[in-house]
């Protein structure tokens, strides 16, 4: 009875047999007109300060890897984005990157990406596909001693070079990184057939020591390379080969030019000026559009004059409406470590004019895939010239009409005929 451990509970509550079949309890006991439960431990709920941190955006900052933050309604008027501290920006439909939640002088360091996500979206509203380009950007400059550049910026530099996964010895332990060096001394033979299948002349006839000294040597990093790959590609791995996005991050489908086209509006764009020539290529323009500038091939600009930058008073001049087409990928945002944004992509790409007339010649001018679409009757003559939807149609030249000789015509040709034949004009 005097067990602080039971409860006691009367009778009349809980009694006889009942009460061992309807209790949730442990155990039981029935000492004459008592009954005894255990008491059964219940877990505390979650405090309200890890649940607040749970849902809080502080959870998942890494100051190593660049994030775009946003706020939204009542948080953002109050400038509650998530973190220590309100931040002075209290509009919401504003985004930021934050380098540091709290810094020597108690602040928290931030930056706005206004810009960033504007890109985005702006390349979402294209709908558009991107092809990844490795060779070297066509405005880069020359290197010589006139203009030297920097290490980084001629072609296959230590920057510039190609990417492998292989093990990161800086994160292994002492006996672990000697395990390792075990297995690359194992590997010695391998390696040595490794140099013999690249078939280089260099190679033949020379000692491995001699072969260390070439200028271009990274034999030793393509195997290490080859090996880390072989054994990720394993059934039993437990390593995860890194696999880059093909475009960044920069859009995740891969529409085609007839789905880019149907599904999307030719945007506003403004013809700035004249490209550099290039010889053997056709003359282009340059063309701002969809926060880029892009090459519009002068022959189909239709019209369009450029800026004329000396009068300020001709504001619609160059406008005109444009679709993207064949972009190229050059570069891509750096997001870990070093921060860069919006402002490393380096994307080129050619543009063409909407010409006015040319949805029109479509077919069926409905949405592909709607009710309508699939009940509208095909326009009688139209769509002749629309099956590629990447080059525009080539207007078509119309039909001369077939010369007929006059009657002056005809008396000067019987008189020709004559002069030609030796007979007098009008004879048989």
């Amino acid at each position: 009875m005097g067990d602080p451990n039971f409860l006691s509970v009367p009778e009349a509550v809980y009694p006889g047999n009942r009460g061992a079949t309807a209790a949730s309890a442990s155990a039981s006991f029935s000492h004459k007109h008592v009954q005894y439960w255990s008491m059964v431990g219940i877990t505390p709920s979650p405090s309200p300060f890890a649940t607040l941190l749970r849902r809080s955006k502080f959870s998942s900052f890494d100051p190593q890897i660049a994030q775009v933050f946003a706020s939204y309604d009542g948080d953002a008027h109050r400038g509650n984005w998530g973190f220590k501290r309100p931040l002075a920006l209290r509009h919401r439909r504003a985004h930021i990157t934050v380098k540091a939640v709290d810094t020597s002088s108690q602040q928290t360091e931030w930056n706005g990406a206004n810009s960033q996500v504007k890109f985005i979206r702006k390349w979402e509203e294209l709908n558009t596909g991107s092809k990844r380009s490795n060779k070297p950007h066509e405005f880069k400059g020359y290197d010589s001693e006139f203009s030297p550049m920097e290490d980084e910026q001629v072609n296959g530099g230590l920057d510039n070079l190609p990417m492998q996964p292989v093990r990161n010895i800086n994160a292994m332990k002492p006996k672990q990184f000697q395990t390792y060096l075990k297995q690359l001394r194992a590997q010695r033979s391998d390696f040595i057939e490794f140099l013999e299948q690249k078939g280089d002349e260099r190679l033949e006839d020379k000692t491995m020591y001699e072969r260390a000294q070439l200028a271009d040597n990274n034999f030793h990093g393509e195997f290490i390379a080859t090996r880390a790959a072989q054994e990720a590609e394993t059934m039993d791995s437990r390593y995860i080969n890194k696999m880059g996005h093909r475009s960044g991050g920069l859009s995740y489908s891969s529409p085609s030019s007839l789905q880019s086209y149907l599904t999307t509006k030719p945007q506003p764009g403004r013809v700035l000026q004249a490209a550099p020539p290039i010889r053997g290529k056709p003359e282009k323009l340059v063309v701002a559009f969809g926060g880029l500038t892009h090459s519009l091939e002068k022959r189909q600009a239709d019209g369009v004059q450029m800026i004329k930058w000396s009068e300020p008073a001709s504001k619609e001049r160059g406008i005109a409406r444009f679709r993207l087409r064949d972009a190229h990928l050059y570069a891509t945002p750096v997001v870990v470590g070093k921060r860069q944004g919006a402002k490393a992509v380096k994307i080129r790409g050619e543009v063409q004019i909407e010409r006015k007339g040319y949805a029109s010649e479509r077919s069926n001018n409905y949405t592909p895939g709607s009710q309508a679409y699939a009940g509208a009757l095909a326009s009688p003559g139209a769509g002749s010239g629309v099956a590629n939807f990447s080059v525009p149609p080539v207007p078509k030249r119309s039909l001369r009409a077939k010369w007929e000789p006059s009657g002056g015509s005809k008396a000067t040709l019987e008189t020709l005929r004559a002069i030609l034949g030796g007979q007098p004009s009008g004879s048989q």
